[in-house]
Order: structure tokens, then C-alpha cells, then sequence
């Protein structure tokens, strides 16, 4: 999360030092970065102000951990920079209350943006690495069948009395779990799978498809809005002296939200070029994919011709 204040990173908030010195004429400027005037005078500064008590501060920034985070880090106020003005003297040896004096005048200032709806967020492009098996777990579901427009939701995916869209998952080793219970188009994206596995066995050692069932979230590169992308199909391709890992996130969407969540389609094909992901290792590669929106119905041409530009392992 990026907290912005109205500057950039780089620009000062003006505070000026209170001047003793009547007779001097002479001026400077020089800009410390906020930390710089040290935690004890930030702390003490807080503690002046009602606004920074964590219960208020984590009404505004629920991903806050402490009011330290929040003075030190730099995905908060630890990159702020504070220009102060005064005589030379001044600027090169400020004075306890000095610093206090610009840290009230900076806390003061975001206290007043935070409040505010100029809060902006900002999602990584980093992406760091994490065991499937501490991510995916077992969890009990619970549905209500018939209720909204999608009349295959909370029905069994191998049960042929109760979808048309009928699969028997038991023999489908690549599916990670037991059954599918989702909407229409998220079991029509479990068959698309299904009918070209053995092409993609062709191109990858292992795949797998994983249902992500509100166990992670991506965040937007430019505000930090959540997404959660309802498949991760996941692509292993092995070489004599190394492994090349895919994981392409895949969104089965409905016809009526298919405009509506246009935005989410534009994230998840920003993926593939602007995703930075920490490679551990020299015999090992990561790459994340954002396909189009799956619909079985209107958006087949767009999302076919995406799926057949999945890397063939080595071109990349």
C-alpha cells in the first residue's frame, strides 16, 4: 500500500522553523526525510495528536500492524520528506523542539489527507513465493441451491442427476479437488480444461487446476483494489537442467458481468508484463499469466485465441 500525501514521494512538506535571530537576513533550506528527526520526537508528536491512536488509525488502514509501521515504514510515512527553512545555524543543528515543532506540522497534515478521500492505494508488482500447501487448505462449503440466476450453483459437477454439465471429476487427476459446485461458467471452464488436457500434457510435465474459494486475493498495480481471480491453472514444464513454473489466473465471468467487471479482465492481462516475481533459485523459473474472461457463450474466439498463446515450455 502506497500512502500519498499530495506530494510525491520526493517533495517536501514546508515547515518552517521558528526564527530567533532577527538581525540575520541570510536563509536556507534543506529538506530531512521525517524519520530523521528521530522516533522518540514522532512518538512524542502523536501522542499530542487524538487522530493517531491505533484504534482510529486502523479504521482508516485496516492493513496497519502499529503506530511504528506507520511512522517507519515506507509503505507509509517512512519516505516522507519535510523541507525546513531558517537561518544556517538552524539547519544544521535543529533543536529538540524544533523537530517537534515540523513533526506536529507533518502528522497534523496526514492526519487531515488520511481523514480524507485522498487516500491513495497502490497493489505491488511483486509477486513473492508461498508453499501451495500452506495457501490451499481444506474448508466445508456451504450453498443454497436455486437461489439467484444461475440454477448450476451448489450442484455436484460429477452428479449426472443434477448438472447437465457433467463431469467425473474422481478420474480427473489434474482437478484439485473432489468435485465442482460452482456457477455455469466456472464448470464449463473445468470441461474447456478437460477437452484440451492431453494437448497441454504435451507442452508441460504436470498441470493442475486450482479453485480459488476466497483463499487469496490480487491487488490492482495502480489503486490496490482486490481481485479474486476464481481459477489458477497451474503449468510445470521441465528442461534438462531446469523447471519453468506458470501459474495463469483464470475468471469464468457471466454474460451481465461482463462489462460491469471490465476492469478486473484489464488487471488480469496487465499479468504477464508487469507482474515482478523473486526467482530463488538458478534451476528454477516463475511466470504469472492473466487470461481473458472465460463465457462460454460470447467471449469463446477471444479466450481460445489467448489460451493458445501459453508459452510452449522454453519459449520463454
Amino acid at each position: 500500500m502506497q500512502l500519498q500525501t499530495g506530494h510525491s514521494e520526493t517533495s517536501a512538506i514546508f515547515v518552517e522553523a521558528s526564527e530567533n535571530d532577527h538581525k540575520s537576513i541570510e536563509r536556507k533550506s534543506k529538506d530531512y526525510s521525517l524519520t530523521e528527526v528521530g522516533y522518540s520526537v514522532l512518538l512524542k508528536a502523536v501522542q499530542r495528536l487524538d487522530f493517531y491512536t491505533f484504534e482510529n488509525l486502523k479504521a482508516y488502514l485496516p492493513h496497519l500492524k502499529s503506530v511504528h509501521e506507520l511512522l517507519t515504514s515506507p509503505d507509509y510515512l517512512g519516505t516522507v520528506k519535510v523541507e525546513i527553512t531558517g537561518s544556517p545555524a538552524q539547519i544544521a543543528n535543529l533543536k529538540p523542539e524544533e523537530k517537534l515543532y515540523a513533526a506536529l506540522k507533518v502528522l497534523e497534515h496526514v492526519a487531515r489527507i488520511i481523514a480524507s478521500d485522498r487516500v491513495e492505494y497502490k497493489g505491488t508488482r511483486e509477486f513473492k513465493p508461498y508453499m501451495i500447501k500452506d495457501i490451499i487448505k481444506d474448508k466445508t462449503l456451504a450453498f443454497s441451491i436455486d437461489e439467484g440466476d444461475d440454477k448450476e450453483f451448489g450442484k455436484s459437477m460429477k452428479d449426472v442427476g443434477e448438472t447437465k454439465i457433467h463431469l467425473d471429476l474422481d478420474k480427473r487427476e489434474w482437478f484439485a479437488f473432489d468435485d465442482c459446485f460452482g456457477t455455469s461458467e466456472e464448470k464449463y471452464l473445468v470441461k474447456f480444461v478437460d477437452k484440451r488436457y492431453d494437448d497441454l500434457k504435451k507442452k508441460y510435465s504436470d498441470v493442475y487446476l486450482i479453485r480459488n474459494d476466497r483463499t487469496f486475493k490480487l491487488y490492482k498495480f495502480d489503486d490496490g483494489t482486490a481481485v479474486e481471480p476464481d481459477f489458477v491453472l497451474y503449468l510445470i514444464g521441465k528442461k534438462k537442467n531446469w523447471t519453468m513454473y506458470y501459474q495463469v489466473f483464470i475468471e469464468p465471468k457471466g454474460g451481465h458481468l461482463l462489462k460491469q467487471d471490465e476492469w478486473k479482465e484489464k488487471f488480469l492481462m496487465q499479468l504477464r508484463n508487469e507482474a515482478a516475481l523473486e526467482q530463488l533459485w538458478d534451476d528454477r523459473r516463475y511466470a504469472v499469466w492473466g487470461l481473458p474472461f472465460f463465457n462460454e457463450h460470447d467471449r469463446m474466439p477471444e479466450f481460445e485465441e489467448a489460451f493458445k498463446e501459453l508459452p510452449i515450455m522454453g519459449d520463454e
